[in-house]
């Protein structure tokens, strides 16, 4: 299989998957489930991939690549330890599925910025970077039995978000006190800190 065809493969593999977890989710999107829509045996599958996170992951550096052909509803995206994730766009909020996180846990995630959340030319604008952490903080939480809202977030800047490049965002879980919960992370682009940020979630139980 020379270049070429390696490469149509590997776009047949991702299209299959991608179709799978717009059906089903991404839960119950099964390796074995992506070879059989893609017509590929198990074995060329877990040769090029050496699981489902990676294998999603491939897909959202694909998709980055071509970020600027993207339509705007579709650049705040990407995937974590967790499940896929989209703050807007290709993938639906719904269809992170993840346990509620524990203290002391850390979700990770990559995100690309697009065109529409520019703030200086070819930068990301802070509000989207600000609302991709508050996504993350959420997504520790909100996912499990309890409905999480954000009650205070600060981000503080230290470099700009450059567009169409993946930046890294690393969220954790630091503490339960009653309704509350105290969250912290950082982004950061090529192992740069970027901006940090720490949020405290309330907690809505069901009456």
């Amino acid at each position: 299989m020379n270049s070429d065809e390696r490469e149509e493969r590997h776009a047949q593999i991702q299209a299959a998957a991608f179709a799978l977890l717009k059906e089903v989710g991404y839960r119950k999107t099964s390796m074995l489930l992506i070879a059989k829509r893609a017509q590929a045996s198990n074995q060329t599958l877990y040769a090029w991939y050496s699981n489902k996170q990676e294998l999603f992951r491939g897909i959202v550096e694909r998709f980055g690549d071509r970020i600027r052909e993207a339509p705007p509803a579709s650049v705040l995206w990407g995937i974590g330890n967790r499940g896929v994730f989209a703050v807007r766009g290709i993938l639906a909020p719904a269809q992170f599925t993840a346990p509620a996180a524990r203290a002391g846990e850390t979700f990770s995630a990559t995100v690309v910025f697009g065109a529409d959340q520019e703030g200086h030319s070819g930068l990301a604008h802070g509000g989207s970077i600000a609302q991709a952490f508050d996504y993350l903080f959420s997504a520790l939480d909100a996912y499990g039995q309890d409905m999480c809202f954000t009650s205070e977030l600060s981000v503080r800047f230290l470099r700009p978000v450059p567009l169409h490049q993946s930046a890294t965002f690393e969220v954790s879980l630091d503490g339960i006190v009653g309704a509350l919960r105290k969250a912290s992370g950082r982004a950061s682009v090529g192992g740069l800190t970027c901006a940090e940020a720490t949020a405290v979630l309330a907690v809505k139980r069901p009456r």
